[in-house]
């Protein structure tokens, strides 16, 4: 149940909506400051060797949280969740980098919020205006300085220190130009790095990169005082998401999670020197932000806001690691004060698979180098390891750098049990969409198809485009009486079939985009009927992508006859350089489905076949009518006849589309 205060927030949003904004308005201004890939290594935070001042002053004159930690562990999938509020897994935002997806309504970023409440949105000002979303929004903030707001007007600021990112000069020139150099004899560093002076002096150059940021932060705090608005604008300091470092970013151990968090507000909201240990999400910020603002808190909201009236602690902090580049590994972590549980779902994958772990790293040489000569201990080696384990329990409190894996272990089984079942909710709570397309593409390659994730991305931007530089994409669905809209009695119901509840979805999904789809079929018609006519009613219409459909009739032809109608359609196709999904066929509650022998369930072997030696799309429709028929003994309710599916049945064909147009 909301609480007085927000209602009066509410109340106040209302008018300041309805209202220019004038020169009374006192709302504090508001500055977030993001730091590159660092944790928490400062002074104020009782990191060794560091010297910072500034960020230190925010400490002293706000709130430092000591348990701050990222739903991811790079900038691209954090920075997401941050930005919208929301764990990137439940609006397909967890990939590093994947780019042009549009949110669902009613979820936005949280500078439109902010704008409609009458704030002045700004990015940069002067540094980094790096924003590194996957989201396509327009007018995400009004401008680059908060010097072209109105008179009067509020601002929010979001401004990144880059620093902090690893360079491709190892931050060589921060080096050569640091006004206080790091002593190397004094850095401390986890112990499952070597002490050899190339670590030291790779760690050195990390904690001065942060120097450098502290004195940005330095910079940013005497413009608001030469401008004499200190004592109504409230800064935020948070990271991006954890150390650049081997085990640090890309992972789901706290060197890669945890994140320094400062907030100092002038106008009272947090408490000036005051430590706050309690177990906090980075996407917190943002409802934070809106209710520092005066703004209520969207009800659908994954973030909390840390100044709510019903404010209560986290117990558990949920993370996810996804796609990195050129690397696909899916993590889910969940993490109490205590213990965290890592699950790995693709722990074939070695720590060192991915290019951009090894980019730029003058440690990973010298660990590969002492780990030939036998002079690493088994901590120090752990990151060498060529597989993961499928799951990893670690105890924080004995084992703060995560080195004892207690997933086997006997004492610990009802911890490691209790976990896994709490990151199974969140998993199921959330939707979490990074794993619903990896067990898509699973099921995809099984069948041996072309990949879903790439076959048909040359159209992701073209969907993507506006007038007038978008073109029209036209998808054929070719085949007999299904892809039609047959029902029953003759009755044909196209609105039904998933050729158009396809265009709908692209259409909702993609609204500026032209996307024709234009089903081809005749009722009654076969494989070998429908390429008589391939060329003349389908080529003919320049399609992008063709779909094929006919195995529901190909069942008088037999499985030789049918394969040369496939074949020659496919082949026409593929020489005009158009896209091709084949589709098994739909359910007959008729057919004995379950069996191998049955002629539907052998035609649908068939065209699996045929996706595997043309390289094509498959669409297995008939495994998801079998799926059905497994769990509710029947398929009768989602048919309309014996052999034609009803609306809900075309929906399960659509879900099967949608793995191959990765925005759906």
């Amino acid at each position: 149940m909301k609480s007085l205060r927000h209602l009066a927030v509410a109340l106040a949003s209302i008018v300041s909506l309805a209202a220019s904004v004038s020169a009374e308005d006192t709302r504090p201004n508001i500055i977030w400051l993001m730091g590159e890939d660092m944790g928490p290594e400062l002074s104020c935070y009782g990191h060794p060797a560091i010297h910072t001042p500034h960020i230190d002053a925010l400490a002293e004159q706000g709130t430092r949280f000591t348990q701050a930690f990222g739903t991811a562990s790079s900038c691209t999938p954090n920075r997401n969740a941050m930005m919208t509020g929301l764990y990137q897994t439940r609006v397909d935002l967890q990939d590093q980098r994947r780019t042009g997806i549009t949110l669902p309504h009613p979820m936005r970023p949280i500078t439109h919020i902010l704008q409609e409440a009458g704030y002045y949105t700004a990015i940069g000002c002067g540094y980094s205006q790096k924003t590194d979303l996957n989201f396509s929004v327009d007018n995400l903030f009004d401008g680059r300085d908060w010097s072209g707001r109105a008179e009067g007007q509020p601002f929010f600021a979001q401004i990144t220190l880059y620093e902090s990112h690893r360079l491709t000069d190892g931050w060589k020139k921060i080096t050569e130009t640091a006004t206080r150099p790091v002593d190397r004899d004094a850095v401390e560093f986890p112990p499952y790095f070597p002490d050899h002076p190339v670590v030291r002096e790779d760690w050195a150059r990390y904690l001065e990169s942060i120097q450098y940021i502290d004195n940005s932060v330095g910079e940013i705090m005497q413009r608001l005082e030469d401008e004499g608005i200190a004592d109504n604008t409230i800064v935020i300091f948070i990271g991006d998401n954890g150390q650049c470092h081997l085990r640090g970013k890309c992972w789901l151990y706290d060197a890669g999670l945890r994140v320094p968090f400062i907030a100092q507000d002038p106008t009272g909201n947090f408490a000036s020197g005051a430590v706050n240990d309690d177990l906090v999400s980075t996407i917190d910020i943002s409802a934070t932000i809106l209710e520092l603002a005066g703004i209520a808190v969207p009800d659908y909201f994954d973030g909390r806001s840390l100044i709510a009236d019903d404010y209560t602690p986290r117990q558990t902090i949920f993370s996810a690691r996804d796609l990195v580049d050129e690397v696909m590994d899916r993590i889910r972590s969940v993490r109490t004060d205590r213990y965290k549980y890592i699950r790995n779902y693709t722990p074939e994958n070695g720590y060192l698979d991915c290019r951009y772990v090894q980019q730029n790293r003058p440690m990973y040489p010298v660990i590969q180098e002492l780990h030939k000569q036998g002079k690493l201990n088994a901590a120090q080696s752990v990151f060498l390891a060529e597989t993961k384990p499928l799951e990893e329990l670690y105890d924080l409190q004995n084992d703060p750098y995560e080195l004892n894996n207690l997933a086997d272990s006997a004492a610990h089984a009802s911890i490691k049990e209790s976990l896994s079942k709490q990151l199974n909710t969140w998993l199921e709570d959330t939707g979490d969409k990074g794993l619903e397309q990896m067990r898509r593409i699973e099921k995809l390659s099984r069948g041996g198809a072309a990949d879903p994730a790439s076959y048909l991305s040359e159209f992701q931007k073209e969907f993507e485009k506006r007038w007038p530089k978008n073109r029209r994409i036209t998808i054929a669905a070719h085949g007999h009486s299904v892809p039609t809209g047959y029902t029953t009695g003759g009755v044909v119901k196209p609105h039904d079939a998933y050729p158009h509840l396809l265009e709908a979805a692209l259409a909702e999904r993609y609204p500026h985009a032209v996307i024709n789809v234009i089903p081809t079929g005749i009722g009654g018609e076969n494989a070998i009927n429908g390429s008589f006519r391939f060329e003349k009613d389908v080529l003919s219409l320049k399609p992008d992508i063709v779909t094929i459909d006919y195995s529901l009739n190909d069942r008088h032809l037999g499985l030789r006859n049918a394969r040369e109608g496939w074949e020659r359609m496919i082949e026409a196709a593929l020489q005009q350089g158009v896209k091709v999904l084949l589709l098994t066929p739909t359910g007959d509650w008729k057919a004995d489905m379950t069996s191998p022998d049955d002629p539907l369930t052998q035609h649908a072997a068939q065209v699996r076949e045929l996706a595997e030696e043309h390289g094509v799309g498959l669409v297995d429709s008939y495994q998801s009518f079998l799926d059905h028929l497994e769990e509710h003994g029947t398929i009768k309710p989602i048919m309309a006849q014996s052999n034609h599916p009803n609306r809900q049945g075309h929906q399960l064909v659509l879900d099967e589309l949608k793995n191959w147009f990765p925005g759906l």
